[in-house]
């Protein structure tokens, strides 16, 4: 995508909006898994025989 929208600027596509983009793409997803965490399946419970 930043290689489109540096063709779109003319090659000349701030650095510092390429930079702002990624780093709100991986604040989003951490926000996101905060909200919605992981699910944790548990394990069955079996009786281990010694």
């Amino acid at each position: 995508k930043m290689l489109w929208l540096n063709d779109a600027f003319g090659g000349k596509f701030p650095i510092t909006w390429s930079l702002g983009i990624i780093s709100g793409a991986i604040g989003l997803s951490v926000v996101l898994s905060l909200i919605f965490p992981a699910r944790i399946e548990k394990e069955a419970e079996t009786p281990i025989d010694p």
